[in-house]
């Protein structure tokens, strides 16, 4: 990836990082590479470690890195490598005095990340850390004019407010106050940590006591009872009889208790809806009594005696009204009767 590109790739981590596992690992492979350009001093790598240092700051702008891990990139750059001697001076094998290359890879990671240091807390700690990096500055021998010019322009563009140290001592005091001040604020962190452990043991300790004196209190309230043997067990299953039997007549009670009391609160209007229902129900009953009696099988000769009547009343019907009914026949079946004529009348006028 070209060097003007490291942006773009770092949009693109920033994007697949929502869907794949692959934001933690590219940082960890990132920060490795850069570790060991810091403790392995190869020419060859000058430009791999620009273009690694660019890299993590647009990762860092993408939320790919918090605030932590990119100040301790920040420390590592120019406390990697280097050891105090007998007289208590900084010696490094890897990072010689005249060398500055350090110097242009914090100056390139500033310049990529240091505009979003925004926030108070994060201004603070990147204060802090420039006072550093000016001790650091100062332990070398001398900046050659593009570094120096590189310094600069960055200070303008981070902290243009900020006043840049003249001396090696006033960079040794400043340091001395901000450890001060940090030791200050650990002091105090720390007792408002034991202040709040303590206040959650005592809570704790309070809320234990208070089980404690119910759980006596309960213990105190049931007698303890130590059966050995089949007694034991004998015992134990009378006392289980008699609290199932003692559960079952306290369950009917409270189910009559209930009866009398739904009929006790029974209000005027449903009693006597209640009693009109029940006299319909009475007359509906006496009714189908009714129905049942008179669809009763009659008796055998009554049956006959009826039969009888029928088929002599019929009888007379049929010799009264023979005549018409054969002339109503005789008109309507045969299709060869006319008006007033017979059959034989029709083949007789037909031949």
């Amino acid at each position: 990836v070209k060097f003007d590109k490291l942006a773009y790739l770092a949009f693109l981590v920033a994007g697949l990082s929502k869907y794949y596992d692959i934001g933690v690992t590219v940082v960890d492979a990132v920060l490795e590479e850069l570790r060991y350009g810091l403790e392995h001093r190869d020419f060859t790598l000058h430009q791999t470690m620009l273009s690694i240092c660019r890299f993590i700051g647009e990762l860092y702008s993408y939320h790919m890195l918090e605030l932590q891990p990119i100040l301790d990139t920040f420390y590592a750059i120019i406390t990697v490598g280097h050891y105090r001697d007998e007289n208590g001076h900084l010696v490094s094998k890897v990072d010689p005095p005249n060398d500055t290359y350090r110097v242009r890879l914090v100056c390139m990671l500033l310049d990529t990340c240091g505009i979003y240091f925004e926030d108070r807390h994060e201004r603070r700690r990147l204060n802090r850390f420039l006072v550093y990096f000016q001790r650091y500055i100062l332990l070398k021998r001398s900046l050659p004019v593009d570094v120096e010019f590189l310094v600069q322009d960055m200070f303008d563009r981070i902290c243009p407010k900020t006043k840049r140290l003249s001396s090696l001592e006033e960079a040794e005091r400043k340091i001395k106050q901000l450890e001060a001040s940090s030791s200050r604020a650990a002091a105090r962190d720390k007792l408002t940590k034991l202040d709040e452990i303590t206040e959650d043991i005592e809570e704790d300790d309070e809320e234990g006591g208070g089980d404690e004196a119910k759980a006596n209190a309960e213990e105190d309230r049931i007698p303890e009872e130590k059966v050995e043997g089949g007694e034991g067990k004998e015992v134990a299953a009378g006392q289980q009889t008699e609290g199932d039997s003692s559960s079952k007549n306290g369950e009917e009670d409270s189910s009559s208790n209930k009866g009398e009391y739904y009929r006790r609160e029974r209000p005027k209007e449903d009693q006597d809806f209640l009693a009109e229902m029940d006299k319909m129900m009475l007359g509906d009953i006496e009714a189908r009594r009714n129905e049942a009696r008179s669809t009763e099988m009659p008796d055998p000769t009554a049956l006959l005696l009826r039969l009888k009547q029928n088929n002599s009343n019929t009888t007379n019907t049929s010799t009264r009204g023979g005549s018409s009914v054969a002339a109503l026949l005789q008109r309507k079946n045969n299709p060869f009767a006319r008006k007033g004529g017979s059959p034989s009348s029709s083949s007789s006028s037909s031949s």
